[in-house]
């Protein structure tokens, strides 16, 4: 996770130095987005002072309009329809923005995270957008 964060995204704008007040605004602005919001600005937290960067880190664009150009084959993406982490909405928009020729979204009904939490039965039931 660390690897592929966007650093310059936890610094104050204009600023290569990190910045205690700026980071305690940004944390507390995340929780009030999510209720896993303060979990993962703990996370990204730790991240601060990771000195490895992946090495390949795709930053765009996101979307045909932005200059995506149609993927060779389509994407199909994931989601739960009440993934407290990775909301719908997220998905939705990820998937749109790769237009209908480049990308297929496939929603599962239910409301966990990862397949670990599920209890059994819960990805026989999906649709396909």
């Amino acid at each position: 996770m660390c690897s592929d964060t966007d650093r310059s995204a936890l610094l104050p704008p204009g600023s290569a130095v990190p910045d205690t007040d700026f980071f305690r605004t940004w944390s507390e602005e995340l929780a009030q987005e999510s209720v896993t919001g303060e979990n993962w600005a703990r996370w990204i937290g730790r991240c601060r002072w990771w000195n490895v960067t992946a090495g390949e880190v795709y930053r765009g664009p996101w979307t045909r309009e932005e200059g995506l150009r149609k993927t060779k084959f389509p994407v199909v993406f994931f989601s739960m329809d009440a993934d407290p982490v990775t909301p719908l909405s997220a998905a939705i928009s990820m998937s749109s923005g790769f237009s209908s020729d480049s990308a297929t979204l496939v929603i599962n009904k239910g409301c966990v995270h990862s397949r670990s939490h599920a209890p059994p039965g819960a990805y026989l039931s999906c649709s396909l957008h």
